[in-house]
């Protein structure tokens, strides 16, 4: 039996308010990944190979952590938690992360996961849009609006950490 949940929305964040908000920022590729049923929950633990900490101020000095993310495949079951980031084995992403109950998780869900990709003309690497499958919002004084991620193309990422350390000072 399969059951399947099509809504999901998520306050938008702002580049400003996730490097507010992130206890560390890192770039790294997951080696691994493995999921476990905990209730009625799956959850997954991704191992992640730190290459760059970009947050000086954490305590990240380990060369690999584990970030932890709703929903997963174990052997008998599956469960797809929309919003969520999705980390893939031997992709790198830009994180920014928070420690929630001992685990570090991505902050703003999918909106804390950016993809990095090496661009195959240039050999520079890129920071892509998340892949957040759910609706942004923005809640002003005149109500609930739609709205964008705060990267919706490729940018450099040498400029996005520029940016986010001119952020942190």
């Amino acid at each position: 039996m399969c059951l399947l949940s099509h809504a999901s929305t998520l306050v938008s964040l702002d580049l400003p308010e996730l490097v507010f908000m992130s206890e560390a920022i890192i770039v790294g590729r997951v080696v691994k990944s493995s999921s476990f049923l905990e209730g009625s929950r799956i959850y997954t633990v991704h191992d992640v190979s730190v290459t760059e900490s970009i947050n000086s101020d954490t305590a990240l000095d380990r060369k690999e952590i584990e970030v932890m993310t709703l929903g997963g495949k174990t052997e008998h079951f599956s469960q797809k938690v929309l919003g969520e980031a999705e980390l893939k084995e031997g992709s790198q992403y830009l994180l920014f992360l928070k420690c929630r109950d001992y685990h570090w998780v991505p902050a703003g869900m999918a909106q804390g996961a950016y993809p990095v990709v090496m661009d195959e003309f240039s050999g520079e690497y890129e920071v892509r849009p998340a892949l957040i499958n759910a609706d942004l919002v923005r809640i002003t004084a005149g109500g609930i609006k739609g709205a964008r991620q705060w990267i919706a193309q490729y940018r450099p990422l040498d400029d996005v950490i520029e940016q986010i350390r001119s952020l942190m000072e």
